[in-house]
């Protein structure tokens, strides 16, 4: 199904420096979504869904570093709008027996339909070298780029995001847990991308916040871990 669409792309790096010997603690960097990309047109949702890293380059238009961005569809009086206003999140000092959490608010609007903000990772957090950081499980295994489940033992590694309501009730419901998390879905494990955010009706201002969480064992290897992580705004008419 061809539907006309525009799709508003945000681009933040997921950056931390693990320093010092294997067994101490781990230095953080950066996640900064000071790269917007922005890319209007006729799309097809289910390409937007599985789209492979390869193709980002290809569909996105890198434009300057604004807090804001809003799309006018061709409708008359119609409205998308998707900001992120966080632009800097600062992991500071990774421990392995010290989870950090970090967190950013998504705020939508779109006052003649509902929305989805799709989410999803290029690949997990990763050295240049191929040493990774891997996308979390939870406590028992369970959670998955679709499904939530508890993740609170320190003893359980990975990157990990949850969605909580600041105004509205647009996030997943298996988010109403506390300490439940998802992994991002992943691109290159060639998984679908995973609605955060979503409504069936119009709406003049959701906001949810994401919750990022990193933790680390004792033998993650030092160095610099990067990965990209995209959120995708597709208006409902």
């Amino acid at each position: 199904m061809h539907d006309r669409l525009y799709r508003y792309v945000l681009t933040s790096w997921l950056v931390f420096c693990c320093c010092g010997f294997l067994t101490t603690a781990a230095s953080a960097d950066v996640m900064n979504n000071g790269n917007f990309n922005l890319d209007t047109g006729d799309v097809n949702v289910q390409s937007i869904l599985h789209r492979n890293p390869s193709d980002q380059a290809e569909r996105t238009t890198q434009i300057p570093v604004k807090k804001n961005y809003q799309i006018e569809n061709d409708f008359a009086n119609s409205s998308l709008s998707l900001s992120i206003p966080q632009q800097l999140i600062n992991y500071g000092t990774l421990s392995s027996a010290d989870p950090v959490l970090r967190t950013s608010l998504l705020k939508i609007s779109n006052r003649i339909g509902g929305y989805q903000i799709i989410a999803d990772e290029d690949r997990s957090l990763q050295k240049k070298n191929g040493t990774i950081v891997p996308d979390t499980s939870c406590d028992n295994g369970s959670c998955s780029e679709t499904t939530a489940a508890e993740w609170s033992n320190t003893l359980t590694y990975g990157l990990g995001y949850r969605c909580d309501n600041v105004s509205g009730s647009d996030c997943p419901d298996d988010f109403t847990q506390p300490d439940y998390y998802r992994a991002f879905s992943n691109l290159m494990a060639q998984q679908s991308g995973q609605a955060v955010m979503q409504s069936a009706v119009p709406v003049t201002r959701a906001i949810s916040q994401i919750t990022y969480k990193v933790s680390i064992s004792g033998t993650q290897p030092s160095g610099n871990y990067t990965n990209t992580i995209t959120y995708i705004a597709v208006p409902g008419f």
